[in-house]
């Protein structure tokens, strides 16, 4: 669940480093390139930094390939109006991604890259928001900009021929420093990570409830499974251990590869998709949460889905799975591989 942070308007804001989670996934690759994955990027929902007064009365989070949506209702205990700064950060992108650009929900927007929504009471909040560059923990934001380098080249579409512009001096700069690498006189990468924040001040009236839906498009990760995919040993280790299939799915993921190799010997292969949720963020708060509701929509009736979750998933239809607890406490992330035979988004 991840985000909605809470702090007091008497402690000092300082500076609002996106402490997100960093997990969740990018996109698909062709048939061609059935060795190739993509990695995901987790984000979560709002993080709360605890507050006696506020207690979550309860959280609705709908997951699925396409949107991430969640509602919440906070409730005031005190006598008294509340304040505070509600934050929510989104993934980090790191630079250590193998590519120079990271395929992202909104690519050409370098802020706003998940399309980040945020209704309270039914109202439409426009927050602030702050973007920050750093490596190895330390801040480069103000170098880049005085260079005209764009804080977040991964969705910027100028970042490479702001590089390329560099003069020799400040490209040795950047290379000696580990800042961004050059391949046969163009920029190759860059080795920095953008932490991106928005951010608003709220105010939860006494003894009443505020409403807040929160929303934005999954980061999907994506890869093949094939033959080896159930022979090697890391191959189905990740497989039992990241996401809990057990002897049934792994079966079922046999029955339907075997069934794409009858039609297709030449590309026996099915296609791998990936949702990660942090969702142990949760447990920042200062109490359970007072209903906890997860549904979990598969993007077909005949796509084979597999997660590690400590609670039993009712089947709802052909493609929804719902969870719902009292006083939940949640203790660890959520990760979801869908497998199936084609593109099925």
């Amino acid at each position: 669940m991840a985000a909605l942070r809470l702090v007091s308007r008497s402690r000092p804001l300082g500076r609002l480093a996106g402490a997100a989670a960093l997990c969740l996934a990018a996109l698909q690759a062709g048939p061609a390139a059935a060795n190739d994955s993509t990695a995901q990027l987790g984000a979560g929902g709002l993080v709360l930094v605890m507050n006696p007064g506020v207690s979550m009365q309860s959280e609705d989070l709908r997951l699925s390939i396409n949107s991430v949506d969640i509602d919440y209702v906070f409730q005031n205990d005190t006598d008294t109006d509340i304040t505070t700064l509600v934050a929510f950060p989104l993934p980090k992108l790191s630079g250590n991604d193998e590519d120079f650009t990271v395929q992202l929900p909104k690519e050409n927007d370098p802020i706003d890259f998940i399309g980040f929504s945020i209704e309270v009471d039914g109202k439409k909040v426009s927050p602030q928001v702050e973007q920050r560059a750093s490596i190895v923990g330390i801040d480069i934001t103000d170098r880049l900009k005085a260079d005209n380098i764009p804080v977040n080249p991964f969705s910027h579409t100028g970042a490479r021929e702001q590089l390329a512009k560099l003069p020799a001096d400040k490209r040795a700069f950047y290379e000696s420093h580990g800042l961004a690498f050059w391949s046969e006189g163009q920029p190759g990468g860059v080795s920095w990570d953008v932490s991106t924040t928005f951010y608003w001040m709220q105010t939860f009236p006494a003894k009443k409830q505020v409403k807040v839906h929160h929303s934005y498009h999954p980061i999907i990760g994506a890869s093949f499974l094939t033959d080896s995919s159930f022979t090697e040993a890391s191959q189905l280790g990740r497989l039992t251990k990241t996401y809990c299939a057990d002897a049934t799915t792994i079966n079922g993921m046999k029955k339907a590869l075997a069934t794409v190799k009858q039609k297709s010997p030449n590309n026996a292969i099915l296609t791998e998709q990936r949702l990660d949720y942090v969702l142990s963020t949760g447990a920042n708060w200062g109490g359970a949460i007072g209903t906890f509701k997860l549904t979990i929509d598969k993007p077909a009736a005949d796509t084979i889905m597999t997660l590690c979750f400590p609670g039993k998933l009712t089947k709802l239809s052909p493609t929804r799975f719902t969870y719902t607890a009292t006083d939940f406490v949640p203790d660890q992330d959520l990760s979801i591989l869908f497998a199936a035979s084609g593109n099925q988004q």
